[in-house]
């Protein structure tokens, strides 16, 4: 499983980038996200500004931006 946070631009929806996630770092992201169940990791979530700040530390990339709203996807190997 691979997982990608993208950022969308507020006003035209449009995608602006995205940032992939090291299947390395799962353990960590499953505290991040509070995900209890392995299916969990299948859907798509809105993400926080709380939970930005992790994964900025998480992924050792900084793409925090007010402009954009964030999504968390996952998608099959």
């Amino acid at each position: 499983m691979t997982h990608v946070i993208y950022a969308f631009d507020r006003s035209s929806e449009a995608l602006i980038f995205e940032v992939p996630i090291s299947a390395e770092v799962i353990e960590q992201l499953r505290i991040i996200m509070k995900w209890n169940d392995a299916e969990d990791e299948l859907y798509g979530y809105d993400l926080d500004f709380q939970q930005l700040a992790q994964l900025e530390t998480l992924t050792g990339k900084s793409f925090y931006d007010p402009q954009y709203d964030y999504q968390l996807a996952s998608y099959g190997n």
